[in-house]
């Protein structure tokens, strides 16, 4: 045997190694795969997890949705059937109240408790509007509706309703109502008037009237609750724009209107003023301990003045009052809108009165509204249902159908889809009629193509509008002037003093106390009802100047 050489056995021994170390390698490699393969299992399973997970997410997610769904529908759903449910029986209510309340021979305490029905009616009526306001925010539902109207319309409109509540409680009410002009040489704005009592500053303004006054009336009631003493002051600081002078035919830019209500009250604690603006909480005061209301108010109010474009916020300290303001953005009216309007008339018919045909199941609602309308000379019919409408259309075409919408058997639109089918271009106007007047129920019947909506409880300003806009044609525009001659020499006849009580009474604006005298001229047929209603007219439109030019 040749023995090896030292060379080779080194070579044999690092061949050796070199399998050994490949050995080791395969080992390493096979266990790296396996701990590769563990992980990938391990992930794989995780991931499945995961997505099962995300599965049942996204499934909970879909539930919780619908479940969500059905909530705002069963809630949007109680809301309209609530609001009809209340708005019916109110409709007779207010109605007749304000029918009887223009009885010239009730007694004192008969129109004070008739006062009090009506002011009852309508805080109820004020309860479900700040319900149904509540649910439209929270649910990004509220709309603009911007018109023009008189800032006169916005002050007189509050004052009836604040004064009264403050003279029970033995506050001072007062309004302050300045105007502030850019001065170019000063280079400033300057007060250029004040007026703490009618007749207001000439101005129209184009903007969401209805919001803006509930706004007001929200903080203004909340400062009377919480006031035993002092007074309630409403300023109304009008900031009119520093540009060049428009001419009349232009659009003019938008006024800076500050709006502050200040009350004597008992304050509140600084922790409390962020908390009342939320929705069903109130302030505290910790020396008196009151909480009145259902805290809803506050939280309205300040979401108003948002969608309006403003902030509403507060300054308060315990037993020195409170202070609430907001400034707004409001565009000026055009140019041809009529400042401190006359509300509109009895109509003067140019021959025979239309004939109105009132479809209604329920017979208080029927008779409320036949009693208005004749007291516009509207001939007037009712039937208790959609088939009875039809019937009768078979042997009479009314001029106009007051449709109710919520009918047994055959609802209001179906019944109008009929008559338009039977009849086609020679269809009666038609009015929908209805205590549903939500947003979706309106825009429901404007699908349908009613002439107009007429809502329940009926305020007789908007049905004489409604009378106004469908039968232009057939009412006398060109009148006014004259009666107001013909009431001027009716007034000229009255003895000196009855003259000089109205004179005086214009004067002061003593709204109530000019009605009172209106309807004992015309019970007692010294005035014609013509002049008293024009009378009447101008005395709601807070246009003391015209009134007095009558008067005098």
């Amino acid at each position: 045997m040749v023995p090896l050489s030292l060379g080779t056995c080194v070579v044999f021994l690092w061949m050796v190694a070199l399998a050994f170390k490949g050995i080791k390698h395969r080992k390493e490699t096979r266990f790296l795969k396996e701990e590769l393969l563990n992980q990938e299992t391990k992930t794989r399973q995780n991931l499945e997890i995961i997505n099962e997970n995300l599965r049942d997410a996204k499934q909970q997610a879909i539930d919780a949705k619908k479940e969500a769904e059905k909530a705002s529908d069963a809630k949007s759903l109680f809301l309209a059937k609530m609001s009809h449910e209340i708005r019916t029986p109110l409709n007779a209510v207010l109605g007749y109240s304000q029918m009887l309340k223009g009885n010239s021979l009730l007694d004192e305490p008969t129109l004070t408790g008739l006062s009090a029905i009506e002011n009852s009616g309508q805080h109820l009526l004020e309860i479900i509007n700040d319900i149904l306001t509540l649910s439209k925010i929270e649910s990004s539902h509220v709309k603009l509706q911007p018109h023009d109207f008189a800032l006169t319309e916005l002050l007189d409109s509050i004052s009836e309703m604040v004064s009264l509540n403050c003279k029970k409680k033995g506050l001072q009410w007062r309004i302050q109502c300045t105007e502030w002009w850019f001065d170019n040489t000063s280079a400033k704005y300057e007060m250029k008037s004040l007026a703490i009592k009618p007749p207001w500053p000439r101005l129209a303004f184009h903007s969401d009237i209805a919001k803006i006054r509930q706004i007001l009336l929200n903080l203004l009631t909340n400062a009377i609750k919480f006031t035993h003493e002092g007074s309630i002051t409403l300023e109304i600081r009008i900031q009119h724009p520093n540009t060049a002078t428009h001419t009349k035919k232009e659009i003019s830019p938008p006024l800076e209107i500050y709006f502050t209500v200040t009350d004597t009250g008992s304050g509140m604690e600084q922790d409390d003023i962020q908390r009342v603006f939320h929705a069903f909480e109130q302030g505290t005061n910790k020396g008196s301990g009151e909480q009145q209301g259902i805290g809803l108010g506050l939280s309205i109010g300040r979401r108003l003045v948002e969608v309006l474009g403003g902030k509403l916020n507060c300054q308060s300290r315990p037993n020195k009052g409170s202070r609430f303001y907001f400034t707004l953005p409001i565009a000026q009216a055009k140019y041809r809108t009529l400042l401190n309007s006359v509300s509109k008339m009895k109509p003067n018919w140019k021959d025979t009165p239309p004939l109105a045909l009132i479809v209604d199941d329920l017979e208080q609602n029927s008779t409320v509204l036949l009693r208005l309308l004749n007291l516009l000379d509207i001939r007037s019919e009712s039937v208790g249902s959609g088939q009875e409408a039809i019937q009768f259309l078979k042997n009479k075409t009314p001029d106009i159908i007051f449709m109710d919408i919520m009918m047994p058997k055959m609802t209001g639109i179906e019944a109008f889809e009929k008559i338009k089918s039977l009849l086609g271009a020679n269809a009666p106007k038609c009015v929908a009629y209805s205590a549903h007047v939500l947003e979706h129920e309106k825009e429901l019947y404007d699908r349908a193509l009613f002439d107009g909506l007429l809502a329940k409880p009926i305020e007789l300003d908007e049905l004489i509008q409604i009378i106004f806009e469908l039968f232009p044609d057939r009412i006398n525009s060109d009148e006014k002037e004259d009666k107001n001659k013909c009431a001027h020499k009716e007034i000229q006849q009255l003895g000196i003093e009855s003259k000089n009580q109205l004179i005086n009474a214009a004067e002061r604006y003593a709204v109530t106390e000019l009605m009172r005298k209106f309807d004992r001229l015309q019970s007692s047929e010294t005035l014609s009802s013509d002049t008293c209603l024009l009378l009447r007219s101008l005395t709601r439109s807070g246009d003391v100047k015209k009134l007095l030019k009558v008067l005098r």
